[in-house]
């Protein structure tokens, strides 16, 4: 490859989506590493998984016929999704299904209140006993939070932090103990405490499903499709969603009376065809009737406004972070599952989204923002 010469001197470009920033740098970075982080402490649980079952698939798509278990008539909707890890279990041969997620710890304490009711379990089991004839025994939410165990805080004195909030483990803590050879007995009441509260770094919740669980599932899923294909759009306006709603800047606007939106949608949005949801772009072949997914009934139900932009194929042009930090875990935890390299992976993946957010690569990014103050 013929070397190019950067100059350096020049302000920074960018692809137009993200200006380059020592801000924007350093929220990348900080994902990266937290992400790096959290599949580092994850690789003892995913070895106890391979040592425990067979993986049938990482990432499986499927695409199946909506159908209410009560009407004969056939309906113009099709049910798609990606199932991330079905398993075998190699003691008794029974299939699980298993879904990666990431949470704050916040968002993790208030998911574990409703995720029974969640029913992406009820339809992954569905589609996965139409398409393979095989049911499977339950569903296994596996949650990685975003934080890292890291050792306690060394103070001046020499003595370890016992702050109640700092993200270490008993493990962790003893081993500085003895790092820094401090006295067992001064730390043995708040070991204890570390023991009695331990922070969570992943965690799993699994659920089963009956027959007539699946039979209701499916008649209320296929009602929604209906209710949604009637195309009745309304606003439903929230504290809690609005404000980081990526259509919010089209709802301003029409509030306001802006009558050419075409501006604000050139400089916010690009336009794609979005019949099939976005996270299956590429991984099914769509067919003549509508495809609904979780994540397309649950953007509807959550606002429908919100849901009918999408359908008119308005695709923000950036996401919330600059990299979709979901989406890089899943890969990572995908190869990983199947033998491969997680860290290798998972930093391909950050230095592509870099790439694509801000139109340069982090070897030029970090030359260009050494001045203010940037370390490789």
């Amino acid at each position: 490859m013929e070397d190019v010469e950067i100059d350096f001197e020049s302000a920074a470009q960018s692809d137009g989506k993200n200006p380059l920033t020592l801000d924007a740098y350093n929220e990348w970075r900080s994902d990266r590493d937290l992400g790096a982080g959290m599949l580092a402490g994850y690789a003892p649980q995913l070895a106890e998984d391979l040592r425990r079952f067979d993986v049938v698939a990482t990432e499986q798509a499927f695409l199946v016929p909506v159908r209410h278990p009560d009407r004969k008539r056939r309906e113009k909707f099709d049910r798609a999704g990606i199932i991330d890890l079905p398993f075998r279990e190699k003691s008794t041969g029974a299939i699980w299904l298993m879904d990666h997620k990431t949470f704050t710890p916040e968002s993790w304490a208030q998911y574990q209140k409703t995720a029974n009711l969640d029913e992406q379990a009820s339809g992954y089991m569905s589609a996965y006993q139409t398409v393979n004839g095989i049911a499977p025994v339950g569903f296994i939410y596996n949650a990685l939070l975003k934080r890292i165990p890291k050792a306690p805080k060394i103070l001046k004195s020499g003595g370890l932090s016992k702050a109640a909030d700092q993200n270490t483990t008993p493990e962790l803590f003893c081993a500085a103990i003895a790092e820094n050879k401090l006295n067992p007995a001064d730390y043995a009441e708040f070991v204890a405490y570390l023991e009695a509260n331990r922070k969570t770094f992943y965690a799993r919740i699994s659920v089963t499903r009956t027959t007539d669980q699946l039979r209701r599932f499916e008649a209320s899923f296929t009602d929604v499709c209906r209710e949604k294909a009637r195309g009745l759009v309304y606003r439903n306006v929230s504290p809690m969603h609005c404000g980081r709603c990526t259509y919010k800047v089209m709802c301003d606007a029409a509030m306001s009376g802006v009558d050419d939106l075409e501006p604000i949608i050139a400089a916010n949005y690009d336009v794609k065809d979005t019949s099939v949801p976005n996270e299956l772009a590429g991984k099914i072949t769509k067919g003549k009737r509508r495809v609904e997914s979780f994540s397309s009934l649950g953007e509807w139900k959550q606002c429908r406004q919100a849901s009918a932009y999408r359908t008119q194929g308005l695709v923000p042009k950036t996401t919330a972070r600059y990299f979709r930090f979901g989406t890089g875990i899943h890969a990572a935890l995908a190869e990983g599952y199947t033998g491969g390299d997680m860290e290798k992976t998972w930093n391909a993946f950050t230095t592509r989204e870099f790439l694509e957010a801000f139109g340069m690569t982090t070897f030029e990014a970090e030359q260009r923002l050494a001045p203010q103050g940037v370390t490789v």
